[in-house]
């Protein structure tokens, strides 16, 4: 395999030299001549043919084997070292703009998922759903109005027009239920099963 490896190097490196005069000229008669002249170059350098080919699985094709053996090191061992790789391969590659997006992605989603596991309200909301925030629940809320699915993210989060939230957020004078009284919490809990307005 190293002998492949360095043959291939060796194509590489002449190929890009031979490329790399050819776009310094300037006339065309020059272009041509180094063109002819190089035809030569390569076919002394190079001594052995590369193909390529396409193989549907590992068909126990010659050298099939060898290569998949070689791609594993690669991946277990790691990459060659920066002295080993062709010129052209020393540079650090472009970053794959779809993947750096997908990843970003990952990231903010991390992020958020570990923010609300964090917050007061997941706690009330794991009592009902310990998924949340997740692709089941919004499974879940996939065929609801939006103002269903505002009205269940209110209950889940405790956000409601309540007078304890609403107090809370300096929307209202006292957290107080207004059917109860005094040191009554007008809160989910108490709507749902404590005032006898409801009951």
């Amino acid at each position: 395999m190293d002998l492949i490896h360095s043959k291939a190097c060796a194509s590489l490196s002449c190929f890009n030299t031979v490329r790399r005069e050819i776009t310094a000229l300037r006339t065309e008669q020059e272009r041509r001549e180094l063109a002819e002249s190089s035809d030569d170059a390569l076919s002394d350098t190079v001594t052995s043919r590369m193909e390529l080919m396409w193989l549907p699985g590992h068909e126990a094709a010659e050298g099939n084997e060898a290569a998949d053996k070689e791609a594993k090191k690669a991946i277990t061992e790691g990459t060659s070292s920066r002295d080993d790789l062709p010129g052209w391969l020393r540079h650090s590659l472009p970053a794959n703009l779809l993947a750096v997006k997908q990843e970003l992605k990952r990231i903010a989603k991390t992020e958020a998922r570990d923010r609300w596991r964090e917050s007061r309200r997941f706690k009330r909301a794991a009592k009902i759903d310990e998924t949340m925030p997740s692709g089941k629940y919004l499974a879940l809320t996939d065929e609801l109005t939006r103002r269903e699915a505002a009205l269940l993210t209110q209950l889940l989060t405790g956000h409601t027009c309540l007078n304890g939230h609403v107090n809370r957020i300096n929307r209202a004078e006292t957290p107080w239920c207004p059917h109860c009284g005094e040191r009554n919490y007008e809160t989910l809990t108490h709507v749902l099963y404590i005032c006898p307005k409801y009951l």
